[in-house]
């Protein structure tokens, strides 16, 4: 009766399979897929393979987070848990024939039998790529408008200090001026410096050594 219950439960447990949007996907203990469930063939756009753990990263374009460099065999969610390591959230990104690239978070554990000596192993995959759009999205955002604000903020001590500087120069009844070294070109900045030397207003300044001459 356990036999043919546990006969009785492999459709259910197979559609169930196919029914959950995560992708699934499970090797035996010599490192052979066994399993890759819809979602998984969605998540990689592939079908399954009959595959060996040294081929899966190769066929299946995994890679590190980075989204450049190629997974290494000791950094396989699925083959870490074939080696009896519990994996949870590690995030790996894949390639899809397509071009397209997809951040994945896996979690991972081992198969063990009665005895607990490992069977396989079996990884649970789910596309966060939208996520961490959005996310990414906030945080631009969010840096932005901080941006906005601190040049707003500067923008605003500027022209208060340039105010200041301006009433403090009309208290004391100093003359601003300007002088471009390179060109030896003046520039007189407020009516005090033409009232000073007794020029007239508007007239064009003279450079440097002419005004320390005169």
């Amino acid at each position: 009766p356990a036999s043919a219950g546990g006969q009785e439960q492999r459709p259910f447990v197979a559609a169930l399979l196919e029914s959950v949007e995560n992708g699934v996907i499970a090797c035996d203990r010599q490192g052979r897929l066994t399993l890759f469930n819809q979602g998984a063939c969605a998540i990689h756009e592939l079908p399954f393979a009959d595959l060996r753990y040294t081929d899966w990263a190769g066929f299946y374009h995994l890679y590190r987070e980075d989204g450049v460099t190629p997974l290494p065999l000791q950094e396989i969610p699925l083959y870490r848990a074939l080696q009896g390591e519990l994996v949870d959230g590690a995030v790996i990104v894949v390639r899809t024939p397509g071009g397209g690239r997809k951040q994945v978070q896996v979690r991972a554990r081992p198969i063990l039998d009665a005895d607990g000596q490992i069977q396989g192993a079996v990884a649970s995959m789910l596309d966060i790529s939208v996520h961490r759009a959005a996310r990414d999205a906030r945080e631009r955002a969010q840096r932005e408008q901080d941006l906005r604000l601190l040049t707003e903020l500067s923008e605003a001590r500027l022209r208060k200090a340039e105010e200041q500087l301006r009433l403090a120069t009309e208290a004391a009844q100093l003359g601003i001026w300007t002088w471009d070294a390179t060109h030896d070109h003046a520039t007189w900045e407020n009516p005090r410096m033409y009232e000073i030397f007794r020029v007239r207003a508007g007239r064009t300044p003279v450079g440097a050594e002419a005004l320390m001459r005169d």
